[in-house]
Order: structure tokens, then C-alpha cells, then sequence
């Protein structure tokens, strides 16, 4: 018997799957492959290409609260 460990991006539309082969490394294996962990929730993990749109988008939802905030 053989188990799988399959992490699935957790972006919304993305059928992206990673294989694990050694659950024992799983941080390590997940960096290698240029997966991402959630900063503020470690149970969602990303994809690279759903990474990159993340992140830009939480970099423009940070400018534009500072704009709101210099508004104000």
C-alpha cells in the first residue's frame, strides 16, 4: 500500500496540483517548487502563477488603503 500527498492551489479557479514525495519535508519540497504558504493563514498554499497574481493584488489593497488613509 502507498499513500499519495497531492496539495491542491487554493486559489479560486486553479487546478494546480503539487505531489509531495516526502511528507517529512514538506515546507522544504513546497519552497523548492516555488509554491507559496499564506503569510496570514498557513493552511492555503498557492501555486506560483496564482502567487504572483496574490500578491500583486494585496500590493495594490495596501496602496490603496494608505491613499484612503492620507484622504482622511
Amino acid at each position: 500500500m502507498s499513500a499519495r500527498v497531492l496539495i491542491d492551489c487554493d486559489a479560486y479557479g486553479c487546478c494546480n496540483t503539487l505531489e509531495v514525495h516526502d511528507p517529512d519535508s514538506l515546507a522544504s519540497e513546497i519552497s523548492f517548487r516555488n509554491w507559496c504558504e499564506d503569510p496570514d493563514n498557513g493552511h492555503f498554499h498557492y501555486c506560483p502563477k496564482c502567487w504572483a497574481t496574490i500578491e500583486n493584488e494585496q500590493k495594490d489593497e495596501l496602496v490603496m488603503s494608505e491613499e484612503d488613509q492620507e484622504n482622511e
